[in-house]
């Protein structure tokens, strides 16, 4: 059975965290791509691509 969520420590194999919203991430903003009712936010974590798709009302 493999791993599912994101690298935590790359010196330790097999130390994965699930994302959630409690979670903070350390990373760098890439990419926002703004549409009319959702922003999709491109993160870079450790040379691992994430990104978030959030709902906003003007």
């Amino acid at each position: 059975m493999g791993q599912t969520g994101i690298p935590v420590c790359p010196s330790r194999e097999g130390f994965f965290m699930k994302p959630s919203a409690r979670n903070q991430l350390k990373g760098r903003i890439t990419n926002i791509l703004r549409g009319a009712t959702t922003s999709h936010i491109t993160i870079d974590v450790n040379s691992t691509l994430i990104t978030s798709v959030m709902i906003g009302v003007d």
